[in-house]
């Protein structure tokens, strides 16, 4: 067809005037030697007719080019393929058999960011019988059975899980309440440091994070299972049960009065930790969508409105003047660099919240 357009015969002849428009590769191909004086073959030039295209040769041209744009404007629309379908996250949580996590201030946060992460998700429980420190382990050994948890940040569990580091309670898990025996409350009434407490037994869960920061100030610790702790409280196994104010719902199932039991009135402890969720290391994809939903929920106001109107947490720092009380300190030395990180950034005080006296 280029032949044709150009109106040249076969052996690149011009039939308006008779000229080659490949001088240069005629000779060499007729046996004719080139300037460098070989006979070898050189690629085809450009041509150089002096005359450029004919008059019909333009006008078929032209013709074409007006065709072309005439079947592009009438030819349909091609219909942009629409988006892959998102694949539904599978969700399942770890939880000793001992414990009923569903009502728990941290499963609501689990499936708010599960909503907020705009995926479609199908979340389930999966219960394994383990304690706490070796579910993380589970989270890699069992991944058919379960692909998240959450708890307090620990080295190990930054290696064996992918800990989605946004702290589920924005900081305010590390205010303790310390519950006794009401007809003892006035035993406990002159404690005011961590040595005052080293006076007096504190029941708490096993292996959790907090012990080290009591035995350091030398205070006994009794180890007892989760569920069983308010009945261990209130039968005397230990003199005190210290327990996160957000939470406190949740472990005792409104038995406080049954139990006998209420919070020391004057002091409360601080423990520098806080609520991860932590995921399956082969999971990147959940742990990417987990973060995204808190993200998004802190920051349009529903982790907020959660915390304000959760059975867990309504209530937790009602009748309480943070400006007042005595505060004792304990240390962490399971802390992570990661996790005290994504605590400073993303922590909040109980009165942004609640509206609660803030501590100074």
């Amino acid at each position: 067809m280029a032949r044709d357009l150009l109106t040249t015969s076969a052996d690149g002849v011009c039939r308006t005037c008779g000229q080659s428009q490949y001088p240069l590769t005629r000779a060499i191909r007729s046996g004719q030697t080139g300037p460098d004086g070989t006979s070898r073959a050189l690629p085809p030039l450009k041509p150089r007719h002096p005359h450029g295209l004919h008059g019909a040769t333009r006008r078929i041209l032209s013709s074409l080019i007006v065709c072309q744009a005439l079947m592009a404007g009438m030819s349909p629309a091609i219909a942009e393929e629409p988006q892959a379908a998102q694949d539904v996250l599978k969700v399942r949580f770890l939880a000793e058999r001992s414990v009923e996590p569903k009502g728990f201030i941290q499963w609501s946060i689990l499936e708010l960011a599960l909503q907020k992460s705009g995926r479609p998700f199908d979340l389930d429980l999966s219960t394994l019988p383990t304690a706490p420190d070796r579910t993380a382990m589970n989270l890699t050994i069992y991944g058919d059975e379960g692909n998240v948890m959450w708890g307090a940040p620990r080295p190990n569990r930054e290696i064996e899980t992918l800990v989605v580091h946004v702290p589920l309670l924005r900081g305010m898990f590390q205010y303790w309440l310390i519950w006794a025996k009401k007809d003892e409350i006035d035993r406990f009434a002159q404690i005011r440091t961590a040595e005052d407490l080293a006076q007096f037994s504190v029941l708490q869960g096993p292996k959790w994070s907090t012990i080290p920061g009591f035995q350091k100030h030398s205070i006994s610790v009794v180890e007892g299972d989760f569920a069983n702790m308010p009945d261990m409280l209130a039968s005397g196994r230990a003199d005190l049960m210290p327990y996160s104010a957000i939470g406190t719902l949740g472990m005792f199932n409104g038995r406080e009065e049954e139990l006998g039991v209420a919070p020391l009135p004057n002091v409360m402890l601080i423990w520098p930790g806080e609520h991860f969720l932590m995921v399956d290391r082969n999971n990147q994809d959940l742990h990417d969508a987990l973060k995204e939903g808190l993200l998004r929920a802190f920051e349009d106001g529903s982790h907020a409105e959660l915390l304000r109107t959760h059975p867990e947490s309504k209530n937790a720092f009602r009748g309480i003047n943070l400006d007042a009380i005595n505060l004792i300190y304990l240390e962490n030395p399971y802390m992570t660099p990661a996790a005290q990180a994504a605590i400073d950034e993303y922590a909040v005080s109980p009165a942004e919240v609640f509206g609660a006296k803030t501590i100074n």
